[in-house]
């Protein structure tokens, strides 16, 4: 069985989202450790951290599109799909419609931890889940829809 460009192109969005977050989060939370900051460096620590870690992951994510694209050109001879068509289209929309439920649902996950009056780092280790949740399940919707149909 063949595997199509899109199944690649999700399967590698899944591994390098997982690959990124992992090593960041890793990172992040050594440094927490590290750190150890206290209540009023808290919320700074962790903003810095997020802001810091959406430029490493954009810069990461167009770098593995761009050695995935010339890759799958060396290795197949052919070039990706210059046009998505319908079932590319409805089949993003839906990976979406699940990247956004995951997303919401981590939030209120994230906001049920203060409600719980767990310490402030659980709400933020929380979003950080809720994000990278977010980024799998839109992969994980692209692959199996590609790979069972609509």
């Amino acid at each position: 069985m063949r595997v199509s460009y899109q199944e690649i192109k999700s399967i590698v969005a899944l591994v390098s989202t997982l690959l990124i977050n992992g090593l960041y989060g890793w990172y992040v939370f050594w440094r927490y450790q590290q750190e150890a900051p206290g209540v009023a460096e808290l919320f700074r620590f962790w903003a810095v951290a997020m802001l810091i870690f959406m430029g490493v992951a954009l810069v990461a994510q167009i770098l593995i599109t761009v050695v995935f694209r010339a890759a799958y050109r060396r290795i197949t001879g052919e070039t990706e799909p210059s046009f998505a068509d319908e079932l590319d289209r409805t089949i993003g929309l839906r990976a979406t419609r699940n990247a956004y439920y995951a997303f919401a649902l981590g939030l209120v996950v994230a906001l049920l931890t203060q409600v719980l009056s767990l310490p402030p780092v659980a709400l933020f280790a929380t979003m950080f889940l809720a994000g990278i949740a977010s980024e799998v399940a839109q992969a994980l919707t692209q692959l199996y829809y590609y790979r069972r149909g609509v």
